[in-house]
C-alpha cells in the first residue's frame, strides 16, 4: 500500500499538482501509522484532516519539497522493508523534522 501511494505521489510530483501529493501525503501517513498499529495518532491525524491539509500545501509550495518528501517517504519504506526499527524510527524522525522547517 505504501509503494503504492508513493508511485501515486511522483505522478502528482511530475503532474505539479500539490492538492493530490497532499492528499496522498495524508494517507501515506494514515497508512503507516495503521502499519504501526497507532489507532490513537491515526485519529488524531483524522480529527486535524483539514490543518494538515493546509500545513502540507503551504509546505510542498516551497521549491523542491515534494521531491525531498518522496526520498524521505521511500526510505521509510526501505527501512520497514529491512525490518530495521531503528532506523525507521530515524526515518520518521527526519520526516518530522524537516516537515517542522516548512
Amino acid at each position: 500500500m505504501l509503494k503504492l501511494i508513493l508511485k501515486q505521489q511522483e505522478e502528482a510530483l511530475q503532474n505539479d499538482d500539490a492538492i493530490s501529493f497532499i492528499r496522498l501525503d495524508h494517507e501515506f501517513h494514515l497508512s503507516l501509522t495503521r502499519l504501526a498499529n497507532f489507532t490513537i495518532i491515526e485519529q488524531v491525524l483524522n480529527n486535524l484532516h483539514n490543518l494538515t491539509q493546509l500545513m502540507g500545501l503551504k509546505a510542498v509550495s516551497k521549491l523542491g519539497r515534494m521531491k525531498n518528501v518522496l526520498m524521505e517517504h521511500t526510505q521509510i519504506i526501505q527501512a520497514l522493508e529491512e525490518k530495521n526499527p531503528e532506523l525507521a524510527s530515524q526515518a520518521i524522525l527526519n520526516h518530522l523534522e524537516k516537515q517542522k522547517k516548512h
